[in-house]
């Protein structure tokens, strides 16, 4: 069975919590809950939604029959590679025009960029914390 509505059709938050699900194969809803801030019924309204259009399969968890595991489809990766297919075949086309200094530039700012990313990130989840506010709940 093929993702009737693309990835692109869903809104933002239920991109997030498909994003979570992708990184963490087997996570419950409660697990969504509390990485979200959202509430169980919202929670469950996005799980029923993204399982109706087959990008997330939900399972009876083995070591508890009372929670669900989640993961995305194979569909859904099948589907999500497909759509970034071209996007991917033009970089490597770039990629593949660059001399090695060119490439050794980029990848020194590339690296450079995500340090000061994690570092900044590490520093206001500390400055939210240490004022009582987890990241991403205010």
């Amino acid at each position: 069975m093929s993702v009737s509505t693309p990835p692109s059709t869903l809104n933002a938050t239920e991109h997030k919590v498909l994003s979570l699900i992708a990184a963490e194969p087997g996570v419950s809803p409660g697990q969504l809950v509390n990485h979200t801030g959202l509430s169980n019924a919202a929670i469950t309204k996005i799980v029923h939604r993204l399982a109706a259009l087959g990008h997330v399969d939900r399972r009876k968890d083995g070591s508890d029959g009372r929670r669900y595991a989640l993961s995305v489809t194979a569909e859904h990766r099948r589907d999500l590679a497909l759509l970034f297919a071209p996007m991917a075949e033009a970089m490597n086309g770039l990629v593949d025009g660059m001399d090695d200094a060119e490439r050794a530039t980029v990848t020194r700012w590339l690296s450079g960029t995500v340090e000061i990313l994690r570092r900044s990130t590490a520093e206001l989840t500390r400055a939210q914390e240490s004022a009582g506010r987890p990241l991403g709940r205010q």
